[in-house]
Formats: C-alpha cells, structure tokens, sequence
C-alpha cells in the first residue's frame, strides 16, 4: 500500500483480484434482504428487496440512486433511500500535521512498528456527525483484521477478538492523552 501510486494502474488490477482489497476502493453494493410470498406456491403481490450501498466519495446518494435506477431498467419498480442514508464524508485537514502526528503517535502505543498510512476506510462511521464541526476529519480503525475476522465483519455472529479490543483501547486512550 505504501507504493500503491508508483505502481500506477497494475495497482488497482492487482487489487481487483482481491474482493477484500478491491471493497477499500470502489463503491460495494449488496442485496441485505429480499422479501416475497409467503409460501414455495403463492406468487408474491409485493416484493422487496434492500440494498446496501457503501458509497465511497465522491459519490452520492443521488449518483446510486441513479445508477440503481438504471441497472433495474423497469419503470415499474421504485427505488427509495431507507434507513439513515447519507453521503459519504470526504477526508479533511492537513493529514501530515492536522491530527496526523497525534494518531501516529497513539498506534506506536498500540501497534509498534506498524506504518501509518493513508487509507480508504469502507465503514460508516461517525463522521458525517462530526463534519460541521471540524475542518479535520480521519477515519481511523486501529484493528488488525486477518482474513477470518475480515470475513467476520457485519456476518453471523460478529464479533471482534480480544486482541483487537484491547489495541483499540491502548489507541485511543493514547489518542486522548495526545490530543
């Protein structure tokens, strides 16, 4: 990641044989729940389906919207925004001296030797609550996901291991300290 932009294009090819890698870096869409008859023999009178979208900025409700639109290509069926449905937050602030230092500092505390780089971050997060108020926003999740605990994100029976816990709870009692 560090040398992502040297690599040029090959960057994003290699990354698009990696479904995990390849959601850090474009829009994810998946169909969450689909609803229909009753029964294996009654033809439903109503379906719905919910679709969730992970924009990635700058991308737009209305921009999915559209695009869902489109791909559906029936005007029979109406496509709404359900749910909290907002647009995506883009980064703010100066990342080399707004912040940057102060989470730098915290993930040495939590995850010696790791690199602090820049990076897309897939998740919802409370930013958009906080855009208003600050001309400096990072979205920063200092766990150490290995492939089974990435399958395990919004799966059956999510969880986080302990070992995550408690880095996420050395970072950010740094973090506060820092700030």
């Amino acid at each position: 990641m560090r040398h992502a932009r040297a690599l040029g294009p090959l960057f994003f090819k290699l990354a698009a044989t990696n479904p995990t890698m390849e959601s850090m870096l474009k829009t994810t869409i998946a169909m969450t729940r689909l609803e229909g008859s009753t029964a294996d023999n009654v033809l439903p009178s109503e379906v719905r389906a919910v679709i969730n979208i992970r924009l990635l900025w700058p991308q737009t409700i209305e921009s999915a919207t559209a695009f869902i639109e489109k791909a559906i290509n029936d005007k029979r069926v109406q496509v709404s925004i359900h749910g909290l449905g907002t647009n995506p937050v883009a980064a703010s602030g100066d990342y080399r001296k707004d912040g940057w230092p102060q989470i730098q500092e915290a993930l040495g505390e939590a995850l010696p030797g790791v690199p602090l780089l820049p990076f897309l971050m897939i998740a919802t997060t409370d930013s958009r609550h906080y855009q208003k108020l600050s001309g400096c926003i990072f979205r920063f999740s200092p766990q150490k996901l290995d492939p089974k605990e990435l399958s395990g994100v919004h799966g059956h029976d999510e969880r986080i291991s302990e070992g995550n816990l408690r880095r996420g709870l050395v970072f950010y009692s740094h973090l506060m300290r820092y700030l």
